[in-house]
């Protein structure tokens, strides 16, 4: 059978549609695994279908279905990543560095709430016995634990653990980003605006570091 049958099938890829083939396999992916909630109940079949085409056309472009979601957090943690180095990028002060680093991580949950869901708030996808720095995303944590080292080789910092540090930080700040992409907790509770508890984080914790 040639061209798209009643049951919508796309029609044989021509030269040049693999790479956005493998762009809508992606999407459909990420688009499922949110609505899911588990990389368990999303099939290769499932994407196939969102994507208009047989199981077999995932294999031309993912050796497995574990493959396809690693590729999904990569590219999420890859535009992550860009734009909370970037922020941090621009200012050569270490604390103010951490502190534009903060503000960009709960602005880009704000930004991209079902992106950020994917990547933080669902059941991992990702394959067991990944190395801990080949963990999508630990680029970024990883610019966070440098700039508290800088700042505790400068003096500005007291003495601190920077895995701890970073690791606490980094888990305040989810938990506010969380708080505003799922809107979790009692409606009637007056909480406050995500930027407001960002500053406040930034302002306290990172204050609290200071060399006395």
């Amino acid at each position: 059978m040639t061209g798209s049958d009643a049951a919508g099938r796309r029609h044989r890829a021509r030269r040049g549609d693999g790479d956005l083939l493998r762009a809508e396999i992606l999407t459909a992916a990420a688009r499922l695994l949110h609505d899911r909630g588990d990389p368990a109940r999303v099939s290769i079949r499932a994407i196939a279908a969102a994507c208009g085409v047989t199981s077999p056309a995932i294999y031309l472009h993912f050796r497995d279905k574990e493959s396809v979601f690693l590729e999904v957090c990569s590219e999420g943690f890859r535009e992550f990543a860009a734009r909370i180095e970037s922020a941090a990028s621009q200012v050569d002060d270490p604390v103010a560095a951490l502190g534009a680093a903060a503000k960009e991580y709960v602005r880009y949950a704000l930004a991209r709430p079902e992106q950020y869901r994917v990547l933080f708030l669902q059941r991992s996808p990702l394959p067991g016995g990944v190395d801990v720095d080949d963990l999508p995303g630990m680029s970024t944590f990883r610019m966070l634990e440098g700039l508290i080292r800088r700042a505790i080789d400068s003096g500005v910092f007291r003495s601190v653990d920077p895995f701890l540090t970073a690791t606490t930080f980094w888990l305040a700040l989810h938990g506010i980003a969380s708080r505003a992409v799922t809107e979790q907790g009692p409606p009637a509770f007056p909480w406050p605006a995500p930027e407001a508890l960002t500053e406040y984080l930034v302002d306290g914790a990172l204050h609290g570091l200071l060399a006395r």
